[in-house]
């Protein structure tokens, strides 16, 4: 470390200190901002575009056929956070509708297809024979809830987000939004095993620092 260049210090600091921003519990903590036009492209090529408005079910089906995809299904738990950060960007109070409904008893996308391993439902859900779904509101007043998947009629009024294919983003950004949804955890785990990666991560900063400029800590 002795034998350290000044620049190849500055340069170490500089990635350091720019992943501590993205984990909470260390000194420069950054949550990703929304996006100005209510969409997120994923690196895979998938991007999900939200509208407030509140319609049925087949109104969000109709508008997103339009656009040439669907009402959005998160496959995997990071699509599912990217969803919720998109939604709660949006409106924080409004339920979405997910593209899952119970077809011959079965929870399936509008072409037929099983939904796969993953899912999210909130503690109870689904609870009765209602045929669509949707994910609780960001602010619903029992924590549990909040973000998961329920059930309902397919009549009732709610916001939508489309899923639709693209060229994939290969930009990485400095926080990704699945990392900032999933430190909102209501249990805080998420949030507590970053803070521990957090503060191990500016220990290491400031231990680079001390080996290479001695005399700055004489």
């Amino acid at each position: 470390m002795g034998n350290s260049s000044p620049m190849a210090i500055s340069t170490s600091l500089v990635l350091l200190l720019g992943l501590c921003q993205c984990l909470p519990g260390t000194f420069a903590q950054t949550e990703a901002p929304c996006p100005p036009d209510n969409s997120l492209v994923l690196p895979s090529g998938k991007m999900y575009s939200a509208t407030e408005d509140l319609t049925l079910y087949s109104g969000a089906y109709e508008q997103c056929r339009r656009q040439g995809g669907m009402v959005a299904i998160p496959r995997d738990e990071e699509e599912q956070q990217n969803l919720v950060f998109l939604k709660n960007c949006v409106n924080n109070g409004h339920p979405f509708w997910l593209g899952i409904k119970k077809i011959a008893g079965v929870w399936s996308d509008d072409s037929g297809t099983a939904l796969g391993n993953f899912t999210s439902w909130a503690p109870g859900e689904p609870d009765e024979d209602k045929p669509c779904s949707y994910i609780v509101k960001g602010d619903h007043e029992v924590g549990e809830r909040r973000d998961n998947w329920a059930d309902t009629y397919c009549h009732s009024g709610f916001s939508y987000i489309c899923e639709i294919e693209v060229q994939p983003d290969h930009t990485v950004p400095p926080c990704s939004a699945a990392a900032t949804a999933s430190q909102r955890a209501d249990d805080g785990s998420v949030a507590r095993v970053a803070t521990i990666a957090g503060s191990a991560l500016a220990s290491i900063v400031l231990a680079h620092v001390v080996l290479a400029y001695p005399n700055m800590f004489g």
